[in-house]
């Protein structure tokens, strides 16, 4: 949830003062994972181009790696969640 503020007072133009100005015209839907230290990883579902197992990674990938999210342009993060979270959580469910 802190990420979404923040992005919300980045879109906005908002420095932390008491009046905050009204929220940008766009807006951006974030679905958190879990990373590999534990941290949470906002994930822009539209810039996600494939899920995949990490066994297609081999030593690419840490064991602890449950499912790896590409984000184009060759990127990857590798997360906790099981491929089937993942889609479960995209879907909204």
């Amino acid at each position: 949830m802190r990420v979404l503020v923040v992005l919300w007072l980045f879109l906005s133009g908002c420095s932390f003062s008491e009046d905050p100005p009204l929220p940008a015209e766009a807006a951006v839907t974030l679905v958190v994972f879990t990373g590999l230290g534990g941290d949470a990883v906002a994930v822009n579902p539209m810039a996600i181009v494939f899920i995949r197992e990490p066994r297609q990674y081999g030593r690419l990938v840490s064991p602890d790696a449950n499912c790896v999210i590409g984000v184009g342009g060759g990127n990857f993060i590798a997360v906790l969640e099981t491929c089937t979270q993942v889609e479960r959580r995209l879907e909204g469910k």
